[in-house]
Parts: C-alpha cells; sequence; structure tokens
C-alpha cells in the first residue's frame, strides 16, 4: 500500500472499506512509562561572609498506562486476505466472524488508515476518532515557534513604540497559529463524522445482505 499523505481540507479525503471474515487475530497489551521529576525551594543569601543556603528538594513521579492492541488478519470474500490494527477496540472478535474495516486517508496517495471497525457478527462498531490527526497536515513546530516568538518580540517592541496598537499588530502571528489549530480541530472533527456515515452505510449493507 502506498504511503498514506495529509490532508488540508475534507475535499481532499479519501475512503473505502474492506469486508471479510477473520481468519485470524492477536491481542496484546503495550505499556508505557513516563517519570517527572519537580525541583522546588533553594536559595538564600550571603553577605560579608555570613547568611544562609537553604538546599532545593524534588521529588519524581512515575506514571504508567497500559493501552491493549488488537491485530486482525481478514480474509476477503475473493480469497485474497488483509491485516488490520486497533488500538483499544472496546470489544471482542474471534475467527469466523464478519467485519467491515474503514479507511481514510488522501486523494493524492488514494490509500488510507483503518478508522473503524465493525462487527457484524456481534453488532458492534467503533468509530477511532484520534486516527484523524495522522492525516491532517500537521501546523508545524517551526511555525508555532515563530508565531509565538514574533508576538513576545513585537510586544515588547512595538507595545514600547505605539503602545495598544503595537500590541494588537504583535498579536497577529498568534492570531493566526490559534486559526490554524482551530481550523484542524474542525476539520479532525468532518473526518469522524464521514467515517461514521461511511460506516453506517457498510452496517446497512451487510445487514440487508443478511436478510437476503
Amino acid at each position: 500500500m502506498a504511503d498514506v499523505g495529509t490532508i488540508k481540507s475534507i475535499d481532499q479525503l479519501y475512503m473505502f472499506t474492506k469486508v471479510g471474515t477473520i481468519a485470524g487475530s492477536q491481542n496484546w497489551s503495550e505499556t508505557s512509562i513516563s517519570t517527572t521529576t519537580t525541583t522546588s525551594g533553594g536559595g538564600g543569601y550571603m553577605h560579608q561572609g555570613s547568611g544562609f543556603i537553604s538546599p532545593a528538594s524534588s521529588s519524581t513521579t512515575t506514571s504508567s498506562s497500559t493501552t491493549e492492541q488488537l491485530r486482525l488478519f481478514i480474509r476477503e470474500d475473493d480469497g485474497d486476505e488483509f491485516e488490520a490494527k486497533f488500538s483499544e477496540p472496546g470489544f471482542g472478535v474471534r475467527e469466523g466472524h464478519r467485519v467491515t474495516v474503514v479507511y481514510a486517508g488522501d486523494q493524492a496517495s488514494r490509500a488510507g488508515y483503518p478508522m473503524a471497525l465493525a462487527n457484524h457478527s456481534t453488532n458492534q462498531s467503533k468509530i477511532f476518532t484520534q486516527r484523524a490527526k495522522w492525516i491532517i497536515k500537521p501546523i508545524g513546530r517551526t511555525m508555532g515557534c515563530a508565531a509565538v516568538g514574533a508576538f513576545v518580540i513585537l510586544a515588547i517592541g512595538l507595545g514600547a513604540v505605539a503602545g495598544f496598537a503595537g500590541v494588537v499588530v504583535a498579536a497577529a502571528p498568534l492570531g493566526l497559529l490559534l486559526y490554524k489549530l482551530r481550523q484542524n480541530v474542525l476539520l479532525a472533527n468532518s473526518i469522524s463524522e464521514a467515517v461514521a456515515e461511511e460506516m453506517r452505510r457498510a452496517i446497512d449493507v451487510q445487514r440487508n445482505r443478511g436478510a437476503t
């Protein structure tokens, strides 16, 4: 499969579905550990050889989280097989269950990531909304740093010279960053809604198929 690209608008979204019967599955857990160290206190004063210095104190907090992973091997009706991986699926599957996977990506590559899973044998489904971020063109660290940096520098410089008007001009780069962040949130929501609608259609197709 081609590498999946990113999109900047919902018009660039590409979706497709794959349907089949589970031929095998793998379940496992992944644990991530994070450590945070906080330092507080310290300081004091010295004057002509007298005074006091208090040592700084630090505390370390370690936390862990476990994520359930699921890999499915699915055989399509024509005999071809494909693989799909999900995190925290929320429901079980087993060999012989009939499932649909909805993929979403970009029009340019005509490829996508698995965004939704429906188990027609148990009437359960899930939209993996966080994956919408995978296909959205990121703003980038450079732009974010540049916007904040420009705001600080211009606010100090222009603010001192032009007062309130200078601050307004300085806020423009930060305003642009916030606007783009907001647009990406709206785009992610639109992607999730489109995937959900595609999943509903797929479920209806399988339901009607079973009724005939």
